[in-house]
């Protein structure tokens, strides 16, 4: 490597360091579009391969691995929010001891889980409850279905090292992992395919390549930042008990979002069977790649606003609140103005003609990204304030109210009726009562600047 290079790599080292948030969005964009584009690719595949119902099926059981993941979301959440606000600059001890603490617990929540999930999935006749095609046996089934829980409980321990870097606003470190992994994960994909291998093992080579490929680089990574995530040693039981109490209540509030958001595919697949499953999957798959700039967005402030909250800048909170909010709002209004207006004509060129989607599901899911883009940003500020309780009773009246319309819905006007169950649930218990909350959620808080 010449001087020059080795000076252009130091300089481009340090510029993502001075400016840790504009580095961690512009690399979150990077990973996004990957992410897209392998989604655009895979979905036209996979439909080929699998056909509409083993599709619809394929969507399904990842629905219900993602409302599996929950407690590994609430404890990968307690742990950004921890390290964020500890407010350390030189020292790391105390970040190498709450990250060894989180994974001592994280490894033992794993392996709880395989323990208790993995005969109960042998026990559930999948092919019949979700109407899956003759084309994939029971056996096939029944493997991808412990794949999945594999997924998850190895899942625990994968993302301690990856919050733990989140935290440290290391955030473009951790995209970067996930753009290696998700290509990993997508060629092998389609290698499996095309050698013609059955669904549970397309399963184990889409997820576990970026179980191992983010444990072992974002733990190198951590290690380079000076916080040793394997040091059990430091074990502290102070942090565990706390991590645990804040973990369990952003699990009750990631319980309730999944139990609301995951469970459209779920109850579609149970009513209508897993080809209504695949329409609604595309729809959604389609719509949710507008979401994934806001999500990046929230959580690469999520742990400025903490220390920034932490260390009394309560004016500088409230306006990045602001500004997130409007922007974002803005801009996701005038994606689903266009993608709404152009949808018939985005599917077909696609996947074909495989699946018609009416425009009702559409209309749903344009209101459903705003009124997320909505939720996404309200939940970003309260975690940062550590107002998690609130947080999570919200969440939890919003799955009470989600289920019950969705499932009404879904038996009036097909599987468009569980986005809008969706909609009006988050628009009631996500958006509307921060009319109120808002006011009351600074008051007391000692200004800095």
């Amino acid at each position: 490597m010449t001087l020059k290079t080795s000076s252009f790599f130091r300089y481009a080292r340090d510029r993502l360091r001075s400016n840790p948030i504009s580095s961690t969005v512009l690399f979150g964009v990077s990973a996004s579009g990957v992410r897209a584009a392998v989604s655009l690719i895979t979905v036209p595949v996979l439909i080929g391969y699998l056909g509409v119902g083993g599709y619809g099926f394929w969507l399904i059981a990842l629905s219900l691995m993602g409302m599996m993941s929950v407690v590994n979301q609430g404890m990968s959440s307690a742990i950004i929010t921890a390290i964020g606000r500890l407010n350390i600059d030189e020292e790391r001890d105390e970040e190498s001891s709450l990250a060894s603490t989180s994974m001592v617990l994280s490894f033992g929540l794993g392996i709880l889980f395989a323990l208790v999930a993995l005969p109960l999935v042998t026990l559930i006749d999948w092919g019949n409850l979700f109407s899956v095609p003759e084309a994939l046996s029971d056996q096939d089934v029944a493997l991808f279905m412990a794949v999945l829980c594999c997924a998850v409980s190895g899942g625990f321990v994968s993302a301690v090292p990856k919050s733990v870097l989140n935290g440290l606003m290391k955030g473009y470190v951790v995209h970067n992992i996930d753009i290696i992994s998700v290509l990993i994960s997508a060629g092998l994909l389609y290698l499996f395919v095309w050698l013609d291998y059955p669904i549970h093992v397309l399963g184990a080579v889409f997820l576990f390549p970026p179980i191992i490929v983010g444990l072992v680089a974002a733990s190198y990574f951590a290690y380079r930042n000076h916080v040793y995530v394997w040091k059990f040693q430091l074990f502290n039981q102070q942090y565990a008990r706390n991590i645990l109490s804040e973990g369990g209540k952003l699990t009750l509030n990631q319980l309730s979002f999944s139990l609301a958001a995951q469970t459209d595919l779920l109850l579609i697949g149970l009513i209508s069977g897993a080809s209504a499953g695949a329409v609604y999957g595309v729809a959604h798959r389609l719509y949710g790649l507008l979401l994934l700039f806001i999500n990046i967005l929230t959580s690469s402030l999520w742990p400025a606003l903490c220390k920034a909250d932490s260390e009394g800048r309560s004016r500088w909170v409230r306006s990045t609140y602001f500004i997130t909010l409007s922007g974002s709002f803005l801009f996701m209004l005038i994606a689903v103005v266009f993608l709404t207006y152009f949808f018939d004509d985005i599917v077909v060129f696609w996947i074909g003609d495989v699946l018609t989607i009416d425009a009702l599901l559409a209309y749903g899911m344009a209101c459903w990204v705003l009124v997320t883009v909505i939720e996404s940003t309200n939940a970003m500020l309260l975690k940062a304030l550590n107002r998690t309780s609130l947080l999570a009773g919200l969440t939890f009246m919003m799955m009470l109210l989600n289920v019950p319309i969705s499932v009404f819905l879904i038996f009036q006007i097909g599987a468009a009726g569980a986005i809008w169950g969706t909609v009006l649930s988050y628009f009631i218990c996500l958006n509307l009562p921060y009319i109120f909350i808002y006011p009351t959620l600074f008051s007391g808080r000692f200004n800095v600047r």
